[in-house]
């Protein structure tokens, strides 16, 4: 197979698995593991386009066009690249761990096809060589991901899929209003092509089409004011999912709006016209948000899913100061917030699938019943706050630098803010976990498998049951995701140039060079 062909292989892999997941009388259980074995692969796939991506070789693949002379077309880059790599990872590691615990769920073949779709369109996303296939690919994503928003179809589920969903509409619109009119100013819609052109003039025309992108991707990245889906949103979807959505599918927006500032526009010409103020100006205000209204949730998954929305203010700031060293952070904090968003999202669920509990103020001593769980969510909610050497220090380490050498300080003293205010809502329930023997719920019963464990839907409290052994913490399926995700954030902060941060690197040598 010629390489150019498989970034298109990697994109209709996933649509065929879920088409089979619906269509054939496979038993739930082989259709789990056939979806995990196709992840895997594509996982594969992927690394080996490492080489030649590594080597700046251009790879570009073009379909039979859908509306001549336009149709989808596919490229890869180091950007785009990184971003394929994020969403596939963490795909293949969520649906290790959703083997097990999508098992005691119901519409089991519906969630697995679901998230197939969803991936395809995620992967399509990231390799869009043009904006109308970006386009395409990115509305495909924003509907079918749906499914998995309300997949639990609780009232509350359905309310947040009601606003996930059309606010989703509204962001599409939006964005088709920008790439229409990009072709009328421009004549192409190509990537390469719109590298090369620089808009006539900064009047009103041109800035409504910047406005309209940054509303568009500005929704789906999670960025105040356009937030309000995201907090519902993450906290209703079964734990597998919602690390798919926060560590995956905000970094879709986050893509869009770097290809936006560094393909679209173009750095000099954003520097030039003072918009990209904008952005950084919605970016700090974000960081502030989510951080101050985490720090008051007390259900575990909402904290998180503020807390989201704090974190995708750096990768936006990132990009919004112009600089080297910021879109060096930027693009950097794409993998690490994944890393570490994830691991906290899949270990938020993982206390839920044994304990029924799901907030803050129920976790006294959980660290004593689920040791290894816990020790992992430390180490990604210290990675978030920032402490060396783990991989959210060093993407704020080159934030706050671009801020300073973009002649930005002010928004160094965000970031340190931040983290400030991220200890303040992380080390807490890592205290009550580890270190809360006085008030401990978990005092009159031990962990327990899941079919015993109770409800675990938002809202419902667990009897206590009398004592009885010790069972295993979690499923090696469920454990292994987990603790990989807290080594990946670790290995990231001892070695930020090995592959594949080093294509963070790529990333900025593209676009600045040196």
């Amino acid at each position: 197979m010629r390489i150019t062909l498989l970034p298109l292989v990697i994109i209709v892999a996933p649509v065929i698995t879920g088409l089979l997941t619906l269509l054939v009388p496979w038993s739930e259980e082989r259709k789990a593991r056939f979806s995990l074995f196709v992840h895997a692969f594509l996982l594969a796939a992927l690394l080996a386009l490492f080489p030649a991506v590594h080597a700046g070789r251009s790879l570009a693949y073009k379909l039979a066009p859908l509306f001549p002379p336009y149709g989808l077309s596919l490229r890869v880059d180091a950007l785009s690249f990184l971003v394929t790599l994020v969403v596939a990872f963490i795909w293949f590691l969520s649906s290790l761990y959703a083997l097990e615990y999508m098992r005691h769920e119901h519409h089991i073949a519906r969630y697995w096809a679901f998230s197939n779709f969803t991936l395809s369109g995620c992967l399509g996303v990231a390799f869009a060589g043009d904006l109308f296939s970006f386009f395409v690919f990115f509305e495909f994503m924003s509907l079918i991901s749906y499914m998995l928003v309300i997949h639990t179809e609780t009232p509350a589920a359905f309310r947040a899929g009601v606003k996930y969903l059309y606010l989703g509409i509204i962001g599409g619109l939006f964005l088709l209003y920008a790439v229409i009119a990009t072709y009328d100013l421009a004549g192409t819609l190509a990537f390469d092509a719109l590298r090369s052109f620089t808009f006539p003039d900064y009047g009103l025309y041109s800035f409504s089409i910047f406005l309209s992108y940054v509303v568009g991707f500005g929704i789906k990245a999670g960025m105040v004011p356009l937030h309000f889906w995201l907090p519902d949103a993450h906290p209703v979807a079964p734990s597998p999912a919602s690390a798919l959505l926060s560590g995956v599918l905000l970094k879709m927006g986050a893509y869009g709006m770097a290809r936006v500032f560094l393909d679209v526009f173009g750095l000099s010409y954003l520097a030039t016209s003072g918009w990209a103020e904008i952005v950084a100006v919605l970016a700090g205000i974000s960081i502030i948000f989510g951080s101050l209204v985490a720090i008051v949730q007390d259900d575990l998954k909402r904290r998180l899913a503020y807390s989201s929305i704090s974190q995708m203010g750096y990768i936006l700031l990132g990009l919004s100061l112009l600089t080297p060293a910021a879109l060096y952070g930027a693009v950097l904090h794409i993998l690490n917030h994944a890393l570490m968003k994830s691991g906290l999202f899949l270990a938020a669920g993982a206390v839920m699938y044994r304990t029924g509990r799901h907030k803050v103020s129920e976790l006294d001593n959980i660290g004593r019943t689920m040791p290894r769980t816990m020790l992992a969510f430390t180490i990604t909610a210290l990675a978030m706050v920032g402490i060396p050497p783990l991989g959210g220090f060093i993407s704020k380490w080159y934030l706050g630098l671009g801020a300073v050498v973009g002649g930005r300080p002010v928004f160094l003293f965000f970031l340190l803010l931040s983290s400030f205010l991220n200890a303040l809502y992380y080390l807490p329930i890592v205290t009550r976990a580890f270190f809360n023997r006085a008030a401990c719920p978990f005092a009159a019963f031990q962990v327990l498998p899941p079919e015993e464990a109770g409800p675990t839907s938002l809202g419902t409290e667990l009897p206590p049951l009398p004592p009885r052994p010790l069972a295993p913490e979690l499923p090696p399926a469920m454990l292994f995701p987990i603790v990989s995700l807290a080594a990946g954030t670790l290995f990231s902060g001892l070695y930020p140039m090995s592959p594949p941060f080093s294509l963070a690197a790529d990333v900025v040598k593209a676009y600045f060079g040196g």
